[in-house]
């Protein structure tokens, strides 16, 4: 969660979040991900490694209460909480692409608007906005992406491309409120690195976000297929539906996550479904909230916050719906 304030006056602003905080590991990157997809029997023994990727790399791809790698081009100072969401990240990039390549620009006779720069480092960062009625505005049925050639800020290295897009908005995500808008995101080869840490994400989502007053907002993910790779880990997020809200004053949030994960470091698939909607205020994890996450034969993990940093564990592993065993641990220990 974050300020929206900072990214809509940013120049150009890409992050992403790291989405497998729980597996752990530094490490080169891949930009590709071979997952398996067997449900895993839960046991006692593999619980709390389960929970935890299971709830980090879903609300990871939020933003939420996860680890993450920001990326930041261009003369301007980002001093929010690292907490960045991709949800913000990519709409912000929607946001101030007309005004971006308007300013450095000119339009060809079918609308399409490119932009090129240098980043401060090294490398180079284009920007293609599709102006389909030539207003230099955003409208349905209008596209934004970027392409990222070994592009390097403040130590952090980004590869790849996005493609955004607009399948509906209503008012001016910039200047007017309310407003809503939907968006169709395919990621290739999107990877960012810094120092031994390495991210990549390929693969298609919709996402939406609303707003009435600009303070408080809504946001939707939700896709059949999208894989992430971070310090040579790889997950695949399939059949996911990601809600949250967040109010930019109070820091309060909300998430409703709900996939199958599979993973090499889960050993096959679980399934993840929100049983009542995490809350928290961050930058913390959510102080209530739970969770099942299901695996082979109905065994299953039950992801209870308890307030502060306390999470309990409910392990049903003969998956009769009877807990057997209880563990109580912390967000940090997970």
């Amino acid at each position: 969660m974050s300020k929206r304030s900072n990214y809509v006056n940013a120049a150009v602003f890409v992050s992403v979040s790291v989405l497998l905080g729980a597996c752990g590991g530094g490490g080169g990157g891949s930009d590709s991900v071979t997952t398996s997809s067997a449900p895993v029997t839960i046991s006692a023994a593999n619980a709390e490694a389960v929970a935890a990727a299971s709830y980090k790399t879903t609300a990871g791809l939020e933003g939420s209460g996860s680890g993450t790698t920001g990326f930041l081009t261009g003369a301007v100072t980002q001093t929010a909480s690292v907490k960045i969401d991709l949800v913000d990240v990519l709409m912000s990039q929607v946001k101030t692409a007309p005004q971006r390549v308007s300013a450095n620009a000119a339009a060809s006779l079918t609308g399409v608007v490119f932009l090129e720069q240098p980043c401060t480092t090294s490398g180079s960062i284009s920007i293609t906005f599709d102006d389909v009625d030539q207003d230099g505005e955003l409208s349905t049925g209008e596209s934004v992406s970027f392409n990222a050639n070994s592009c390097t800020e403040d130590g952090m290295t980004m590869n790849g491309s996005v493609t955004m897009n607009i399948v509906s908005v209503s008012g001016d995500p910039v200047t007017a409120l309310p407003y809503s808008m939907q968006l169709s995101i395919q990621a290739n080869n999107f990877t960012v690195t810094e120092g031994a840490e390495s991210f990549a994400l390929n693969g298609g989502m919709t996402m939406a976000e609303s707003t009435n007053d600009g303070v408080s907002f809504t946001h939707s993910l939700t896709g059949s297929s999208i894989q992430v790779t971070e310090g040579g880990v790889g997950a695949s997020l399939s059949n996911f539906s990601i809600g949250a809200t967040e109010d930019d004053n109070t820091l309060a949030y909300t998430l409703d996550l709900n996939a199958t994960v599979s993973s090499p470091e889960l050993g096959g698939s679980v399934t993840i479904v929100t049983d009542t909607v995490f809350t928290g205020i961050e930058p913390n994890e959510p102080s209530s909230g739970q969770a099942t996450i299901t695996g082979a034969n109905n065994s299953r993990v039950t992801l209870i916050a308890m307030g502060a940093d306390n999470v309990r564990l409910e392990i049903d592993e003969d998956g009769n719906g009877t807990a057997e065993t209880f563990v109580d641990t912390t967000w940090g220990a997970l």
